[in-house]
């Protein structure tokens, strides 16, 4: 389980905290959750606490943290990155972001999608399907083939990404801990990135993911046997994934 650092904590954490702890507000599960439902209660924007001066450098860096993480959720609401959650990570996402010593800036639960694309153009691309949940066979062989029929795209590549979370931490000790925790529970390409600008982020993965082409300069190249098997496969690899999310969920 996550700890908290009482003698890390600035003044005014408590206002901070309790800030934080809106984002947990209880919401139905579809697919997908905008963030902006996240902070619907929130109302107009606080005065930020102010901090008191301290000698050691290491003030400097939790305030820094402090204000990244109440300008981010106030900037989240109205940019043009405010993008949607996955109802699978939800509970994992708000554990994390109610935490004062983290927060998470993008994520994904996994997902299954076939992705197009033409050499004769570099912004010639689309994703012809996609699923957050384990898919269907009919579904995918229906695209695969309307896709080979109508000859619009030199490539069509059947590809299974797991979980990816990144997430902002105080300090190196609590990133160290999440990362443990991440890699205990299965996400074992899970690591640690440094900014310029001290900023300390964890980026939880896992291994268990899949790219294949099913079409090549325009030739269906597998059959419908070879398709079912692939499905198969990667709705069991699906499967690991989201029981990794809860495991990682529970340890959290």
């Amino acid at each position: 389980m996550l700890s908290v650092d009482d003698s890390d904590q600035t003044d005014g954490s408590d206002e901070l905290v309790s800030f934080w702890s809106i984002i947990s507000k209880p919401t139905a599960a579809p697919e997908q959750i905008h963030a902006d439902e996240l902070l619907n209660n929130f109302g107009e924007k606080q005065n930020y606490p102010k901090q008191k001066k301290k000698s050691k450098a290491k003030s400097s860096l939790l305030t820094n943290f402090d204000r990244w993480k109440y300008d981010f959720f106030q900037n989240e609401t109205t940019s043009a990155h405010n993008k949607p959650i996955d109802a699978y990570i939800l509970n994992l996402i708000t554990i994390i972001n109610e935490h004062p010593d983290y927060y998470t800036t993008s994520s994904c639960s996994g997902r299954i999608l076939l992705h197009a694309s033409s050499s004769s153009s570099k912004t010639d691309f689309k994703c012809l399907y996609v699923t957050h949940e384990q898919t269907n066979i009919n579904d995918i062989l229906n695209c695969v083939t309307t896709a080979a029929t109508e000859k619009r795209f030199d490539t069509i590549t059947f590809k299974l990404e797991t979980l990816i979370i990144h997430v902002i931490c105080r300090h190196i000790d609590c990133a160290k801990q999440l990362l443990n925790i991440a890699l205990q529970s299965g996400f074992r390409n899970s690591g640690l990135i440094f900014s310029r600008q001290d900023k300390i982020t964890l980026s939880v993965r896992s291994t268990q993911s899949l790219e294949i082409p099913f079409i090549i300069d325009g030739l269906l190249c597998v059959d419908k046997l070879y398709v079912e098997k692939i499905i198969h496969y990667a709705n069991d690899k699906m499967m690991t994934n989201f029981q990794r999310i809860d495991e990682l969920s529970d340890n959290v």
